[in-house]
């Protein structure tokens, strides 16, 4: 297989990971972020697999990185929705005490 070859299967196979993980709740440009990772990750790696290899490794790498994120996102938003909390508590014990 020539190597431009290679790359337009990687390349196609990188836009079906997009709409995957658009289909799956990702924001588009979370999706387009995450698919250029795991190109990254394959160029950095020196990874050469067979084509039918290729996909399902790059889809299960893509589908991780997606639920890092997720998680990642949801932990942040619970320390936000945390830190409001105890910033609203705080502020209407202070206006208790002073009235």
């Amino acid at each position: 297989m020539e190597i431009n070859q290679y790359e337009n299967i990687i390349l196609n196979i990188a836009q079906e990971v997009v709409r995957f993980l658009v289909k799956k709740g990702a924001k588009t440009q979370d999706a387009e972020d995450i698919a250029q990772d795991v190109m990254v990750k394959l160029i950095e790696a020196n990874i050469v697999l067979e084509e039918n290899k290729l996909r399902p490794w790059i889809y299960k790498v893509a589908l991780s990185k997606f639920y890092d994120k997720h998680r990642r996102n949801k932990r942040y938003d619970n320390i936000l929705h945390e830190l409001s909390y105890h910033s609203c508590r705080r502020k209407f014990i202070c206006i208790q005490y002073y009235e």
